[in-house]
């Protein structure tokens, strides 16, 4: 086999009693002191002191000869010679004896070839010779099919693109790794154009003969699948581009990308095949999603470091990535498989984006993120459906977004990914899968569509100015993460066992605590389910963690995000829009206090949703006239380009919110261009009587507005009075 052997022999202690080597070599001293012998020579010594006759030497020398004839570098062998004179000392016989056992394995090698030819020509019809397919016609004469021979290595297994790898070799001996596609395969044009394509590979024969060779070839070809998604496979084991992480061992990916793993079987990573390794061209994210094992910093280390830099945004993004790495257990029991996405908000050079790319060199070995603006939806789906159980940061978020794109992010919330028509698979319709954890970073709050909004953990970066303190801080974690974490990601995952077994309990745990502060509306609660999974994800795994992070402290980080961004999610939905919109409106005297709107204080209301009711004190109602109200509140909208609702969605979300009071008919004072009118026929003593009419108004409980819009319309000097309703 090539291997170059020593033997260390314990000494013979005089009863005959037996030594294991763990027994006998109790200390360094006493294994050193025993003389290490190679093995040739230490046999021939064996063998020779028991040949006492002539014919026993004999034989000694044949089964020495026998190994020294597997030796091919002439001066080792001659100094093996040299040694072996001790035993016996005619070297002429040494040297014939090695020769002939040569010549005997020569022959031995061309038989078994020769009657391996013999089987493959009985049975396919041609045979090898000299790198070349040969057949005989009918009158006996040779027929070339190729100057080439093929090596049949694997069959990669796909649903869509299966494939076959071959060692090619011609008649000059030049050798290359070819991957044939399977229609290549099938097609004699194709087959050619693929082996001359190589260089000076040349098939003579036709169609029928090429069917021949594929019987051949594929008796002799294993199998392997192809890994076309790098992360979490449900096989057990975690693929990146060079290799794979299974059962708590990293096994590497060979020459021609494969994997061997036992009791699994056989897997392909094509972008660590010498086909495509050094084309820059083809599989760029596999090539940098790769375990290099250059960094030696603990995780303790990194963690410190990031905590140091980016606060308590950096802890809540630490136990994201957590999650990350074991995304498809926590959404196996989220309600509708949910996995919240990681939002980073903030000005430009506030670190937003640089925590994103930190936190990606635990997967890739670069900084390339994709730039969601410039990206079309398919090249985002194809980004996002790259990984399993890994991270994807999306960067430069804008909320003048396609809509398209909007809707597409909303989507990755709960892993709907985009629907294609697959022309390979008989035009059927395809889901392409959404299994990373996702980080959109950007200079606008997310706030465009407030669905999208209730889908994020958001986390705010107000800070642009830092202190030469926090920028040496910053650098020192650029130099921890520039040889990668990957490291840190196996680490990690070697705790998959605990959570799958934890994660259930801890989760509904985790949620049930959180409950109290988390209020009843459906946002809301999304919101702090949102946050309620890293949270419970590091409370699963803390103990197993060196990490300078406690579950209670991340609890009430947790606490204090959930409440700031259920705050950004009234002032900024669909109704806190309308409802900020009106409070403009009011300020910039657009809407008339008595003419638009009325606050009045009251003690008994009723309503058509509303039946008679009486309070202890008084209440104020405001009175909302729809029609203008409504258009100047999409005029508005146009002028400084806020998006605006239809006015039947924006009644439609008006009449269903918790401070809805029912509609009913209300006098207002009737304006022109802000002035009020009076009616100068009708007068009340010497001051005209202004004009009024009545209108069926919308009636909101004003308190609740105020509490969950922040928003006053009432002037200082405003002194409404009660007035009585007016009848229906």
């Amino acid at each position: 086999m090539g291997f170059s052997v020593t033997v260390k022999e314990i000494p013979d202690n005089g009863d005959n009693t037996k030594q294991d080597p763990d027994s006998y070599f109790t200390d360094k001293e006493i294994f050193e002191s025993v003389q290490e012998e190679d093995f040739i020579l230490w046999y021939a010594g064996k063998l020779f002191g028991h040949a006492d006759t002539m014919e026993m030497q004999s034989d000694v020398i044949k089964q020495i000869s026998s190994l020294l004839a597997e030796i091919e570098d002439e001066t080792k062998l001659n100094m093996y010679v040299e040694q072996l004179l001790k035993f016996y000392k005619k070297r002429k016989i040494w040297q014939t004896a090695i020769e002939t056992e040569r010549k005997r394995k020569k022959e031995e090698s061309s038989e078994q070839a020769d009657e391996k030819e013999k089987d493959i020509f009985r049975e396919h019809g041609f045979y090898i010779k000299g790198n070349r397919y040969i057949s005989l016609t009918d009158k006996g004469s040779e027929f070339l099919w190729s100057n080439f021979i093929l090596e049949p290595l694997y069959h990669i297994e796909d649903v869509i693109m299966p494939k076959r790898l071959f060692q090619i070799r011609n008649v000059y001996g030049i050798e290359k790794l070819v991957e044939f596609k399977q229609d290549e395969m099938i097609s004699l044009p194709k087959f050619k154009l693929k082996t001359e394509g190589l260089g000076n590979f040349i098939w003579n024969a036709g169609d029928k003969e090429l069917n021949k060779l594929k019987n051949y070839l594929y008796e002799l070809t294993d199998s392997a699948r192809s890994v076309t998604q790098m992360g979490w496979q449900r096989q057990g084991f975690y693929a990146f581009g060079n290799g794979v992480f299974f059962q708590d061992e990293w096994h590497e990916a060979d020459g021609y990308g494969i994997v061997k793993l036992q009791g699994l079987g056989n897997f392909y990573l094509p972008s660590s095949s010498s086909i495509y390794r050094d084309d820059p061209r083809l599989y760029d994210y596999e090539k940098r999603f790769v375990h290099l094992k250059r960094s030696s910093v603990t995780l303790r280390e990194f963690a410190e470091q990031f905590f140091l830099v980016f606060g308590d945004n950096g802890k809540i993004s630490f136990a994201f990535l957590l999650a990350t790495l074991f995304r498809d257990i926590v959404t196996t029991h989220t309600s509708q498989g949910f996995f919240p996405i990681l939002c980073l908000f903030g000005p430009k050079g506030s670190g937003k984006t640089d925590m994103g790319k930190t936190l990606m060199r635990f997967f890739v070995t670069s900084d390339k993120t994709p730039n969601v603006r410039n990206s079309t939806v398919p090249a985002l789906n194809d980004t996002v459906a790259a990984v399993s159980n890994g991270l994807v940061l999306l960067d430069e978020y804008k909320n003048d977004l396609d809509p398209l794109k909007v809707e597409f992010l909303k989507g990755l919330w709960d892993g709907s990914g985009r629907q294609r028509m697959n022309m390979e698979l008989d035009r059927r319709k395809e889901v392409t899968a959404v299994d990373s954890g996702i980080i959109i970073a950007g200079q606008e709050m997310p706030t465009v569509d407030i669905a999208l909004f209730t889908r994020l953990i958001f986390l705010r970066f107000p800070k642009s100015v830092f202190s030469e303190e926090e920028t040496a801080r910053y650098e020192r974690l650029k130099e921890i993460r520039e040889d990668g974490m990957t490291h840190l990601t196996l680490e990690i995952l070697r705790l998959r066992n605990k959570m799958r077994t934890e994660f259930r309990h801890v989760l509904n745990m985790t949620i049930k605590e959180l409950a109290d502060k988390s209020g009843t509306s459906d946002d809301v609660s999304r919101i702090a389910n949102n946050w309620a999974v890293p949270l419970a994800v590091y409370r699963c795994l803390e103990i197993y963690l060196n990490v300078p992070l406690t579950f209670n402290e991340l609890f009430q980080i947790v606490r204090k995000g959930i409440a700031m961004q259920n705050t950004e999610c009234k002032t900024n939905n669909e109704l806190g829009g309308f409802w900020n919109t009106v409070q403009f409106l009011v300020s910039q005297g657009d809407l008339l206090n008595e003419g638009d709107y009325i606050i009045k204080y009251q003690d008994n209301f009723k309503s058509d949703v509303i039946k008679p009711v009486t309070w202890q004190n008084k209440r104020p109602i405001l009175y909302l006239q729809k029609s203008r109200v409504f258009k100047l509140y999409r005029q508005s909208g146009k002028i400084v380009g806020d998006k605006v609702l239809p006015e039947e969605t924006l009644k439609y979300y008006l009449v269903n919110s918790k401070a809805y009071l029912g509609e009913k008919q209300c006098r207002f004072k009737v304006f022109y261009k802000g002035m009020p009118q009076y009616d100068t026929s009708v007068t009340t003593g010497r001051q005209p009587t202004q004009i009024s009419k009545v209108f069926r108004a919308f009636c909101f409980d004003y308190l609740k507005l105020v509490d969950e819009f922040e928003i006053n319309l009432e002037s200082a000097t405003q002194n409404i009075k009660e007035e009585e309703d007016i009848e229906e």
